[in-house]
């Protein structure tokens, strides 16, 4: 497809055409582009599409205002590509070295704590201890929350599976009744995706649901598929429910539940980002929560 191409197609009725044509534009947009690509994205409602053209305008307005009108010669990557290839990797540079370094102190501290203080493990410093446990594991799952994607074919149902599975584990781990999600969706059912961020996402949403629901009657469903322009999964529970404003919460530091660091949600964005995803989290009229990913079949931008 050529540049004035997929200028064209930007305004196309088919997804999957405009799609195209925003990829094409994030490698050979030029200045005098910048208006039409502006245009399109104020009225594009695919997340996809839009971190597409994001990349797209961010090509256009590196660019020198002589570039090329003969659209079939590629530049190198998009400037905009290029930058989040560089934050991704030091994000993840910083988290590792902070954990590494930071680990062990607290590991030593737990040793000679408990050989200090009596009855260590009903203390207040050992709660304290452990929380920073849980911080530098939430600490480090959002550094690899960062990394840029490594797209591949995978199961998504076996993807599912595999996290419901764990987060059972973990959950049951400290003493909550949480009986195993029901699932339902095609099995197998191949994606184009990155399944290591994939299920960085899944396993949050998944276990905030679990854990909302320990004591509700109803059991946590898991559904997931796809169609020829996205797949999707999505995990509904009947527990505690959100805050009005349950979009908050993918802050870093946002949590509605004691004891927990508000990182969770903020390591799903991260992975939504990086896979060019969207992710949402809504209160229904039944009282139910539904947490929810998509992404495109065609993998990120």
């Amino acid at each position: 497809m050529t540049r004035a191409e997929a200028l064209e197609r930007l305004s196309s009725t088919n997804q999957r055409e405009r799609l195209a044509a925003a990829r094409v534009m994030s490698r050979l947009a030029t200045r005098e582009d910048l208006a039409a690509l502006r245009a399109a994205i104020r009225t594009e409602p695919v997340p996809w599409i839009r971190s597409a053209l994001d990349a797209a305008i961010a090509r256009g307005v590196a660019a020198p205002s002589t570039e090329a009108s003969a659209g079939d010669v590629e530049p190198l990557v998009s400037d905009e590509t290029m930058a989040n290839d560089i934050y991704s990797r030091a994000v993840e540079d910083l988290t590792d070295r902070f954990v590494h370094e930071f680990r062990p102190l607290v590991g030593l501290a737990r040793v000679h704590a408990g050989r200090e203080i009596e009855d260590f493990d009903s203390s207040e410093t050992a709660a304290l201890l452990r929380r920073m446990q849980v911080l530098l594991r939430g600490i480090d799952t959002l550094g690899k929350a960062s990394t840029a994607p490594r797209l591949r074919k995978a199961d998504l149902a076996g993807v599912v599976r595999d996290a419901a599975a764990s987060c059972v584990d973990e959950v049951q781990g400290v003493g909550l009744t949480a009986p195993a999600p029901a699932l339902a969706g095609d099995d197998p059912l191949e994606v184009n995706t990155d399944p290591e961020l994939l299920t960085l996402a899944l396993r949050n949403g998944i276990k905030n649901a679990l854990e909302a629901s320990a004591e509700a009657s109803d059991p946590v469903v898991i559904t997931w598929g796809r169609s020829s322009l996205e797949y999707w999964v999505a995990v509904l529970d009947f527990g505690t429910g959100l805050p009005p404003d349950g979009r908050s919460l993918f802050s870093i530091g946002s949590t509605t539940k004691p004891q927990h660091f508000g990182i969770g949600l903020a390591i799903v964005e991260r992975v939504v980002a990086a896979l060019g995803g969207n992710a949402s989290l809504d209160s229904r009229p039944d009282g139910s929560t539904r947490f929810e990913l998509r992404f495109s079949v065609e993998g990120a931008p």
